[in-house]
């Protein structure tokens, strides 16, 4: 029983997160740029849920860099290095560790850039073969 509460909490998750992105995604189309980075994380944390195949995890790595490319343009630090974790605990999943690897350097720097010192302490604790 404890298996079918767990899918059922899982599918309201990923249900929540398809109506934030649908709602993300109306406002990004009447004309609000800060809003695209939101709507390709969310994209690749969902397609990182399905992923499985070698086709979806090039697909969410896609999606992925366009978040962090976006979220750096339009000079959302934070959000830039979140996405890169982001990124980094997909391929950690994935079990390539070095993308994961990549991934966090790359969230560690700008977590860093942006100030968040206490982010980049809490990674290099929870994540130090990462970081090598």
């Amino acid at each position: 029983q404890k298996v079918s509460s767990s899918k059922r909490e899982h599918r309201k998750w990923i249900k929540a997160a398809k109506e934030l992105l649908a709602r993300l995604q109306k406002w990004t189309k009447i004309g609000n740029p800060n809003t695209i980075h939101c709507c390709k994380l969310i994209e690749a944390e969902l397609e990182s849920i399905a992923s499985g195949a070698a086709e979806k995890n090039t697909k969410a790595k896609e999606l992925y860099d366009a978040a962090i490319l976006i979220a750096g343009r339009s000079g959302f630090l934070c959000d830039k290095g979140l996405c890169c974790e982001r990124a980094a605990l997909h391929f950690h999943r994935m079990d390539d560790r070095n993308e994961a690897s990549y991934y966090m350097k790359l969230a560690v720097t700008y977590y860093g850039d942006w100030g968040a010192a206490g982010l980049v302490s809490n990674i290099e604790k929870k994540w130090p073969k990462l970081l090598e």
